[in-house]
């Protein structure tokens, strides 16, 4: 099972492609948006171009992330380590992160053992919370629809 920024899905694509206007598509680089407007998305399916009008590229460390937060999602479990190993980072580049989860731990929602994350079956409707301790880009104080609790 893989999880992507529509929901969770079986299907093995690596790229996911956003076919109207203001549509979405993820890449292994990143995502693309298409314009926003149908007459300048239409404008530029008609002058042969692209639709796309903007673009966030994937660093190395949004493509490890990604993997835990998608594992945890996914299969409840997470090994990161191995995660780690698999994208090249040194083995204490998520030391915070992993600190972080003692909270969690310690009101069930997840165990820890030599660096594997298990969220519980009783804890599976906050995953999301246990999976945002790797979301870089998420601020828990902003009040935005993505946090958990």
């Amino acid at each position: 099972m893989r999880r992507n920024f529509q929901g969770y899905t079986d299907d093995p694509a690596d790229a996911l492609i956003g076919m109207g206007a203001s549509s979405i598509g993820q890449l292994r680089q990143g995502y693309v948006q298409n314009a926003h407007h149908i007459k300048d998305w239409g404008d530029r399916i008609e002058a042969g171009q692209l639709a796309t009008v903007r673009g966030v590229a994937f660093t190395p460390d949004d493509a490890l992330r990604s993997d835990i937060i998608e594992r945890l999602m996914c299969d409840l479990k997470a090994d990161v380590p191995a995660a780690i190993r698999r994208h090249g980072f040194d083995p204490h580049s998520l030391d915070n992160e992993m600190a972080g989860l003692k909270t969690l731990v310690a009101d069930g929602l997840a165990q820890v053992e030599g660096g594997v994350i298990t969220v519980p079956e009783s804890a599976r409707n906050l995953v999301r919370r246990v999976a945002s301790q790797f979301d870089a880009y998420l601020d828990p104080t902003a009040g935005r629809h993505a946090v958990a609790v």
